[in-house]
This record gives structure tokens, C-alpha cells and sequence, in this order.
């Protein structure tokens, strides 16, 4: 048989092939010309789109902090101002901050778990166990730092950290969960653990402990522990809810304006949605008239609206009818009250990490302070007993207040122009990551190197001869 077929073709020699050149975005005709079907991407603009990727990214993670220094301004406003003046008004933080910046807080909590535990890719095997371990430590630092706090001082504001303790323990079983199992188990405490609070004051009588400290866990552990979990001002098991809530935040893409918007855009629903329903159920039907009836009140409106502006700062709230869990207002603990929270957490989020892409400059000082919030939650918590003293500090409470925001401001950009990390967030960072690299050892196979050192069978050894 003969080969119609004219053109040779040659068997390659053996050994490696020469390098091929880099393709630039831009080819030659068979005279040499360069030429190009399409506007060329060369390796210098490929170069140059990664550092401004980088800088997007960088912004998008400045808005984060910034909302972690907005909720730290909300928690000094709403700590050192009254609730009401002397008319009975509520005052402008009161209105503004209550019932908004600890949850705030709390989901900015979930979010920085998130990362801590591998981000969208959750860690697993060894880097996961190093990392759930790491969680666990930093839960008993900030319990301890709590009880410390409530122990050697009485700050007025209700004092978080010993309820961030049980938070972070609580949330170490969910942070290999997905985004939408996340979301569940928000809703999930959201909605049922308002049910078990509401059921425990009703027929169990809990009483609640103000600030815990070392001696109440002495004490009276019982009575602490169920303040922390059911019954006190951030109950963990109702709290949850916000912690779970950031951390499907976390496991999604913050640096991507589609997610931000979406964020700020649920948030505003979840803040009209629970308003409305509230209002509904409390105000356009005549359920005011059965609550009237059941807690044996008079001026059930007059109830009603303290309970809606003031919330928690009215005390518990009456169990003597399940309607009352149809109420709205801050630190209510009421499932309605813990929506209207969460959209207000995603709005704060998704808003700020808008704006800060846009003006990172701008919302600079707050970013700075958001990098370091422990520092200055516990250095508020500290200064308000002697700022609240008049004859230590002779202040009113908006002097107290610029006062402290001011002193926050210039140490958080000092501080960071020389260190990394706040005074109290690198110890606690060193301890974690040292305690857990002690109980956590090895690492877990790197699939990446195990292709690099993989050698495969030579099945024609003479070929490989040059």
C-alpha cells in the first residue's frame, strides 16, 4: 500500500522538549507582523491587575472592621449616656444604639470565627481540630477577662465577655457547617430559644445574675451558668442565633459587591418584616386587649410602648401570656426582637462595606479601632466607674462620652502605627495558637507536595536518555 499522504512526519526525539515561549496576548503572521483579533492582555497589565485586586480586597476587609468600630462606638454611647432625660424621652444613643450594637457585635463575632477557621473553606483534619482547639482557649480568656472585669469593678452596662465565653465554646461544634445549615440553626435559636426562655422564666421562676464575677460562680455556679445561657442580657442560647448568623457570613464572598449588596438588602427586609409583624400583632389587632386582660393592666398601651423603646431596661418581660413574645424591642430577647437585630447587623455590614470600598480613607480612624476592639471594650468598661464618679472625674455624660471616643481614636491609631495587633488582642492570639499547636500536633497531608515528589513509573527506561 503506498502513502498518498506527502507529508512526512517525524517521530520526536526523545528527552525534554525546549520551552515554549510565554504567550503575551499578541501573534505573528507567517511574515513575522505581529497582529491581534482582539484588544491584547499582556503579562505587564496581568501584573498589574493583581496588586489592584489585592487593594480591593484589602478594602472590603477594611469594612468589615470599620462596622466592628461602629459597634464599639454604639456600646460606648449606649454604656455612658442615660436611656431617657428627665421628661422621659429616650435619649439620641439610647434610640440609636440599644439593642443594635451588641448584636452588631455579636455577629462581627461569628464572622471573625469564621475566618479563624478557614474562611469559605472550612478547615479540616489536623488544621481543623488546631483551630476548634484555638476557639476553646480563647473562650476561657474572655470568660476570665469578663468575671476579672465584674469582679475588681461594677461597670454599669451589662458586661458581654463571660457570655462571649460560652458563646465561642457553644459555637465550636457548628464552624464545619455550611452557609445554609448556618442560616438554619440562626433561625433555629432565633425563634425557639426565646420559647425555652420564656418557658423557664414562666414556670421555672430563673432569676438572673447582674455581671457575674469569680464570687457568683463561687457561690452560687447554678445560678451563674443559666444567667449566662437563659436568662441574663445576652443568654447564649438565644445569642446564638447572631453568632451562626456571622459565621454564614464568613463562610461567604465578602470582597464581592453582588454579596454585599444582598446582605444590606436581606437586612432591610428583616428590619421592615419584624417591624411590621410586631406591629401587627401587637398594635393593629386586638391583642393589646387580651394582654391587657391577662397581666391585669390598666394602661396596656403606655406597657406596651415602654416595652417597644426601652425593651430590656424595663426588665423582663411578663409571662403570663405567650403573646408577649410578639413584642419588639431592644435586648427583649423576643424572636421579633432578635430579627429586628440581625437585619440591623447586616445592614451595619453590607452599608459599611460598601462605603468603605469606596472611601477606605474616610472611615479609616474606625477600621483602626475595629482592629483592636477588645483592647477598648475592656478599657470602657473599666473607665466608666471612675468617669461615672464626679468627684474623680468631674464630667457630665456627654463630656464623659466625647471623653472616651476621643481617647479610643488617637490610642487605636497610635497603637497601630507601631504594633500589628491591640495590647490585648496579641496575647490572646499568641495563647490560642500557642496552646493549640501544644494539644494539635502534625499537619495534614498537602496534596499540592505530594504531587511535587511524586515520581512516576518509567516503563521505557532508554527514552529517558538524552
Amino acid at each position: 500500500m503506498t502513502n498518498n499522504n506527502p507529508t512526512t512526519h517525524e517521530r520526536p526525539a526523545p528527552g525534554p522538549r525546549p520551552p515554549r515561549e510565554i504567550w503575551t496576548g499578541v501573534a505573528e503572521d507567517a511574515q513575522g507582523k505581529e497582529h491581534s483579533t482582539a484588544t491584547p492582555t499582556t503579562l505587564v497589565e496581568v501584573a498589574e491587575e493583581k496588586p489592584q485586586l489585592a487593594a480591593q480586597n484589602k478594602k472590603r476587609v477594611i469594612g468589615i472592621d470599620v462596622a466592628r468600630g461602629f459597634a464599639v462606638i454604639g456600646m460606648i454611647a449606649v454604656h455612658t449616656m442615660p436611656s431617657s432625660h428627665p421628661d422621659g424621652n429616650a435619649t439620641w444613643a439610647w434610640l440609636m444604639f440599644s439593642g443594635k450594637s451588641a448584636p452588631l457585635f455579636a455577629m462581627l463575632a461569628g464572622i471573625s470565627l469564621a475566618f479563624m477557621t478557614g474562611g469559605r473553606r472550612p478547615h479540616a483534619g489536623i488544621k481543623g481540630r488546631r483551630s476548634r482547639v484555638s476557639i476553646a482557649v480563647r473562650a476561657l480568656v474572655l470568660f476570665t477577662l469578663g468575671a476579672a472585669i465584674n469582679t475588681m469593678t461594677d461597670p454599669a452596662p451589662e458586661d458581654i465577655l463571660p457570655y462571649y465565653g460560652l458563646l465561642f465554646l457553644f459555637a465550636i461544634p457548628f464552624t464545619t457547617l455550611r452557609i445554609r445549615h448556618l442560616i438554619m440553626c440562626a433561625i433555629a435559636f432565633a425563634t425557639l430559644g426565646p420559647v425555652v426562655m420564656f418557658l423557664a422564666l414562666k414556670y421555672m421562676g430563673a432569676a438572673y445574675l447582674s455581671n457575674p464575677s469569680f464570687l457568683d460562680f463561687a457561690e452560687n455556679p447554678g445560678l451563674a451558668f443559666v444567667t449566662l445561657l437563659l436568662t441574663g442580657t445576652y443568654p447564649a442560647l438565644i445569642w446564638m442565633s447572631y453568632i451562626c448568623l456571622g459565621m454564614a457570613l464568613g463562610r461567604m464572598k465578602l470582597v464581592e459587591k453582588s454579596v454585599q449588596w444582598g446582605i444590606l438588602g436581606a437586612g432591610a427586609l428583616l428590619i421592615a418584616g419584624s417591624a411590621i409583624l410586631s406591629d401587627l400583632l401587637v398594635w393593629w389587632l386586638p391583642t393589646h386587649d387580651i394582654l391587657a386582660e391577662a397581666t391585669n393592666t390598666a394602661d396596656i398601651e403606655e406597657m406596651l410602648l415602654n416595652y417597644s423603646v426601652y425593651g430590656g431596661g424595663m426588665g423582663t418581660l411578663p409571662t403570663d401570656h405567650p403573646l408577649w413574645l410578639a413584642v419588639n424591642g431592644p435586648h427583649l430577647n423576643t424572636p421579633l426582637s432578635e430579627a429586628y437585630g440581625a437585619g440591623f447587623t447586616l445592614v451595619a455590614a453590607g452599608g459599611l462595606s460598601l462605603l468603605a470600598a469606596k472611601a477606605a480613607k474616610l472611615f479609616q480612624p474606625l477600621a483602626v479601632m475595629g482592629t483592636m476592639t477588645l483592647t477598648l471594650y475592656v478599657a470602657h468598661c473599666v473607665a466608666l466607674e471612675p468617669l461615672f464618679a464626679q468627684d474623680i472625674v468631674p464630667l457630665n455624660r456627654e463630656q464623659a462620652l466625647v471623653f472616651q471616643l476621643i481617647v479610643a481614636v488617637l490610642f487605636a491609631a497610635i497603637w497601630k502605627h507601631f504594633f500589628s495587633q491591640g495590647p490585648l488582642e496579641k496575647p490572646v492570639s499568641v495563647i490560642s495558637k500557642n496552646v493549640a499547636n501544644y494539644f494539635v500536633r502534625g499537619k495534614d497531608a498537602d496534596p499540592a507536595a505530594a504531587r511535587k515528589d511524586y515520581n512516576p513509573p518509567q516503563f521505557a527506561p532508554e527514552l529517558n536518555k538524552v
